[in-house]
C-alpha cells in the first residue's frame, strides 16, 4: 500500500488543498468498507486501475475512470477490493468553481455521488487520464497534475468572495456562527449569500454550517480516546443528545460509537498494509 501527497506549488494553494496518489491491493476474498462522511469540498479522482464502487443506502454506484465528487450531503460507503491506483485532487472550498467557473447547482444532484469528469469539463479530463496512465513514476504523474491545474490558474479565475468570507468567520469563531450573524458581518442579504453558495458549492449556507459543525465533532471523536457525547456537542450548538445523534447519523450514516468502531477497523487494516 502506498499513499503519497504532492508538495503543492504556492500558486495552487488558494485553490487546491492537496493532491495525492493512493495505491493498494486488497487480497482476494477481502473487501474493505470505508465510511465516507459528508464534506463541503469538491474532488477530482482519476482511477488508473479498475474503479472502486460506492454504496449510498441500497444503491451501488460504480466509479468512473475520471470522477468529479461534489460536496457530499449524504454519507456513502466506499467498497475497496482488488488492485487500486488513483490520483486525487481536493479543492479548497471554492477552488473548483474559481478555476472552471462551472456553477455547481447545475450539476449537483442529491441522488448522485460520482459524476463523470469528462462530461463536466470536457475532453481535457480524458487527455489527462491517458497521460497519467502512460507516466512511469509518481513524480511524473504529479508533474502532469500540476501543469493541468496551473493551466486553469493562468486563465484568470474568479476572485475569492462571500463564500470564503463565511469560511474565515467559521474558522475564527467555530462555536458561535449563525446565519443572521454572518449576514450582518458580511453586509449582504440572505438571498445573495444563498445564490453564491448554490453557484460555488451546490449547497446552502445552512447545510454548509451543519456539515462544518458535524466535522468538528467527528474530529474530536476520532482524536480523543476518552471522548464522550456529553462533552462532544457542548460548544457546537446542538440542542440535546437526540439532536446531536440525529445529525451525526445523517452525515455519517452511523451512530458515533459505531462510526468510531468502523474507522478503527479500517485504520487497523491500512496499518497492516503499510508494514
Amino acid at each position: 500500500m502506498k499513499y503519497v501527497e504532492y508538495p503543492l506549488s504556492p500558486l495552487l494553494k488558494p485553490f487546491v488543498t492537496r493532491v495525492w496518489e493512493f495505491e493498494m491491493d486488497v487480497p482476494m476474498g477481502d473487501v474493505i468498507h470505508q465510511p465516507d462522511c459528508c464534506t463541503a469540498t469538491t474532488h477530482f479522482m482519476f482511477n488508473l486501475k479498475p474503479p472502486f464502487k460506492t454504496r449510498r443506502g441500497d444503491q451501488l454506484i460504480q466509479a468512473n475512470i475520471t470522477n468529479l465528487i461534489t460536496p457530499l450531503t449524504k454519507p456513502v460507503i466506499n467498497i475497496l477490493e482488488g488492485a487500486h491506483l488513483h490520483i486525487g485532487v481536493e479543492f479548497t472550498l471554492t477552488g473548483f468553481h474559481r478555476l472552471w467557473q462551472i456553477p455547481l447547482y447545475a450539476i449537483n444532484s442529491s441522488d448522485t455521488v460520482l459524476y463523470d469528469l469528462q462530461a463536466v469539463i470536457g475532453p481535457e479530463a480524458r487527455r489527462v487520464y491517458n497521460q497519467l496512465g502512460e507516466a512511469q513514476t509518481t513524480v511524473q504523474r504529479f508533474d502532469l497534475m500540476e501543469k493541468f491545474l496551473l493551466r486553469h490558474i493562468n486563465s484568470k479565475p474568479t476572485k475569492a468572495g462571500l463564500v470564503e468570507g463565511v469560511e474565515q468567520l467559521v474558522k475564527k469563531e467555530p462555536e458561535s456562527v449563525l446565519i443572521d450573524k454572518l449576514l450582518k458581518q458580511l453586509y449582504c442579504s440572505e438571498s445573495t449569500l444563498l445564490r453564491h453558495f448554490n453557484e460555488q458549492l451546490g449547497i446552502s449556507p445552512k447545510t454548509y454550517l451543519r456539515i462544518q459543525r458535524f466535522q468538528r465533532v467527528r474530529n474530536q471523536l476520532l482524536e480523543k480516546t476518552d471522548w464522550r457525547w456529553q462533552t462532544g456537542f457542548v460548544h457546537v450548538d446542538y440542542y440535546d443528545q437526540a439532536h446531536f445523534i440525529k445529525e451525526f447519523v445523517a452525515f455519517s450514516g452511523r451512530s458515533p460509537s459505531r462510526y468510531k468502531t468502523s474507522m478503527n477497523e479500517v485504520e487497523a487494516f491500512f496499518s497492516k498494509c503499510f508494514h
